[in-house]
């Protein structure tokens, strides 16, 4: 398998941890990363009345998973990046792979 057709099947697994670091970052705001996606939604349509405390929560939500995003990928080319990528995924696949 090519190494770009294993990159991408390995990114569900990486995305589900990328969803759960996001999970416990914005569990700061009172929120889960699914209810600030849906408030960027709202957001982004002006015809759409958000609550202001949603938006405030939003707000909040948004910089603790930037803050996240920035603080794991400190210090780290985007080579490093790639390759941390990588051991996580292969990490998940033994994970799920069927005992022997």
């Amino acid at each position: 398998m090519a190494a770009r057709d294993a990159d991408a099947a390995d990114q569900p697994a990486v995305d589900d941890d990328r969803q759960a670091a996001k999970d416990a970052a914005v569990r700061e705001a009172g929120i889960t990363a699914a209810q600030r996606a849906a408030l960027a939604v709202l957001s982004d349509w002006p015809g759409i009345i958000a609550a202001e405390r949603g938006t405030e929560v939003f707000a909040q939500a948004d910089a603790l998973v930037a803050k996240l995003d920035a603080r794991l990928a400190e210090g780290l080319t985007p080579d490093e990046l790639a390759s941390v990528r990588d051991l996580l995924a292969r990490i998940v696949r033994n994970a799920e792979a069927p005992d022997a």
